[in-house]
């Protein structure tokens, strides 16, 4: 069979707009196909990867993640306050801006509707044209939608909220703990706003406009920003899969590979899919 294209990647999240570039990177054609889905679990993300957020991933996940990542986007080092002991942290970074602005890939607005092997079936939003393309090799990197197309034992989502708001003065990067095991974290995404975010994620049949409201007021405390409101807010839902280091990445039938489940490093789980990927397939 002739290919025109290389590799498909089913979603254009960090997942996926990580593992597309890898494999371009590595020579092939590749097409990414995104719905556009409200929720998604990147929209939210501020992209940082603290060293002790995720060392328990072991040093075989991020060392080849983060040497992937910095090839791609060129990793930067920013320092954090933490509070209220005033030690410093050095904390990894790449823009959120810069992994999923995909104008750099090609990227189509069509519903992945089935797979086969060798083949994606797609519907276009607001059509009911089926069309069909080929390739030899097949991502699913679609966060928790991954399941509708694949097998993908024990994924669930936990929904979380982050804030962006205009800000081009913060005085420092700041870490926080407000609860065991919870952090409040701000600091200067671009030279012109700031994202802060507490970190929790519940699962989506629990959230409640109560529930963002208690994020927005902690946020508010921590930031002392009281101008900070629900209009600044972004939610999406992270995919989880537990007992699993790095990710769920499977390959489940030749040349058919699923990668999800990144949880709070999701950053780091999507390098290291991406240099797993491009490692073990021709």
């Amino acid at each position: 069979m002739n290919f025109e294209i290389d590799a498909i990647v089913v979603g254009a999240g960090i997942f996926g707009s990580t593992i597309a570039r890898a494999l371009r990177a590595d020579g092939r054609k590749v097409t990414v196909f995104d719905d556009r889905r409200p929720l998604n679990g990147s929209a939210p993300s501020g992209c940082l990867m603290k060293p002790s957020w995720f060392s328990s991933l072991g040093e075989g996940v991020y060392t080849p993640s983060l040497e992937m990542l910095d090839s791609l986007y060129g990793v930067k080092d920013i320092e954090f306050t933490i509070r209220p002991s005033g030690l410093k942290a050095k904390v990894h970074w790449v823009p959120n801006e810069v992994i999923t602005n995909t104008s750099d890939l090609t990227v189509l607005n069509e519903k992945v509707d089935s797979i086969e092997l060798g083949r994606v079936t797609t519907i276009v939003p607001g059509s009911s044209t089926a069309k069909e393309y080929e390739a030899p090799l097949i991502v699913i990197a679609a966060g928790v939608w991954s399941r509708e197309l694949a097998t993908v034992p024990e994924l669930i989502g936990k929904q979380g909220i982050s804030f962006r708001l205009p800000h081009s003065h913060l005085s420092e990067n700041t870490i926080q703990g407000w609860a065991p095991y919870k952090q409040a974290v701000v600091f200067q995404e671009t030279s012109s706003s700031i994202w802060a975010g507490d970190g929790t994620a519940i699962k989506p049949e629990n959230w409640t406009e109560a529930r963002a409201d208690k994020s927005l007021d902690r946020m508010k405390k921590v930031t002392s920003f009281t101008s900070m409101s629900m209009r600044h807010a972004t939610c999406g839902i992270r995919p989880y899969v537990p007992k699993v280091k790095g990710c769920f990445l499977e390959e489940q039938a030749n040349g058919f590979w699923v990668a999800t489940g990144g949880a709070k490093n999701g950053l780091v789980a999507a390098g290291w899919a991406a240099h797993e990927i491009v490692r073990k397939t021709p």
